[in-house]
């Protein structure tokens, strides 16, 4: 199992990605939520990729994330707030209430409203996953 990168810039994740002009291109020209399956390169730690080959990747549109991002010059691991089996939250007390003995700190800040998961795409294979 890997982990999926979240950052404001390309730049954050070069240490661990191979990309070549026109992955580039493509992943900066995405506008939906998309997070791109790519090469990863000798840089990669194992509990980043797993076992795989590729690693996954996002360029964050979310303001909170991408100002984290971007103040911390670097990218960040993305979580999920959906427990399997479980409805996922629906507002920030609910989502306090659900995680408060289990995550040391909570961003404030609001998501954004009627978006699904993002989709999980193979870059050179095009193969949408989820």
């Amino acid at each position: 199992m890997g982990l999926i990168i979240i950052a404001s810039e390309l730049s954050q994740i070069q240490t661990w990605v191979s990309l070549n002009n026109a992955e580039i291109k493509k992943i900066k020209a995405e506008k939906r939520h998309i997070t791109w399956l790519v090469n990863k390169n000798k840089n990669t730690p194992y509990w980043l990729s797993g076992q795989h080959p590729t690693i996954a990747i996002r360029l964050t549109k979310h303001p909170t994330v991408k100002a984290l991002c971007d103040q911390l010059n670097s990218a960040l691991i993305s979580t999920s707030a959906n427990i399997t089996g479980k409805q996922p939250p629906k507002n920030s007390l609910i989502l306090r209430r659900v995680f408060r003995n289990i995550v040391d700190y909570i961003v404030p800040g609001h998501c954004f409203k009627n978006t699904s998961v993002s989709t999980i795409k193979n870059i050179k294979t095009g193969e949408v996953l989820r």
